[in-house]
């Protein structure tokens, strides 16, 4: 969905002004991106916030330990929405090579990080890992973005704490209503 959506609003921007100087293309990319980080970012944050709540509701005790795993996969989605934001624009400036690069990293990562996460911390230290698994691929699209004059580090700081904000808020939200933690499951 989140790619979907990166090719059918940021592409055709970018496909369409990528003649003009890379300050003016980043300025028009900076605003569909966004619009699009906005809405994603309040999706990540209900699903980090309330997907132990969600798993509970739809599922029988037996999926208990899904609650937690939801929580933590879903925190992991920003990065990948950060990665598959800025991806096309680097297709639509003819260097796919570092998204190529990115992936290989994650797969790296994945390798190296997965197996040492399971022994480290078992199934807890394996889902966080996979939840981070898209921190290579963006680091390298963003690496490459800087390389090609469209650098969005700043509107990525800023809508992360954005991100965070809401967390912090609607965690602080459960508490008061004694609802515990999203992750209260793992924590006990």
């Amino acid at each position: 969905l989140i790619r979907q959506i990166s090719m059918k609003v940021i592409f055709p921007v970018i496909s369409r002004f990528s003649s003009l100087s890379r300050e003016i293309l980043r300025e028009k990319i900076s605003r569909k991106r966004l619009l699009i980080l906005l809405g994603l970012m309040h999706i990540v944050a209900v699903f980090v916030s309330f997907g132990d709540i969600v798993i509970s509701r739809l599922y029988d005790a037996r999926y208990t330990d899904a609650s937690w795993m939801l929580v933590i996969l879903s925190f992991g989605l920003w990065p990948r929405i950060l990665a598959f934001t800025l991806d096309p624009a680097l297709l639509a400036v003819g260097k796919p090579h570092y998204a190529a690069w990115g992936n290989c990293l994650k797969l790296v990562y994945i390798i190296i990080f997965l197996p040492c996460g399971f022994l480290l911390h078992g199934t807890i230290g394996a889902i966080i890992t996979i939840s981070l698994s898209d921190l290579p691929l963006y680091l390298m699209i963003s690496f490459g973005l800087y390389r090609e004059g469209l650098f969005f580090f700043r509107q990525d700081i800023l809508t992360s704490l954005m991100l965070m904000g809401i967390i912090t808020i609607l965690c602080a939200l459960r508490l008061y209503f004694q609802m515990g933690l999203p992750i209260s499951i793992m924590l006990n």
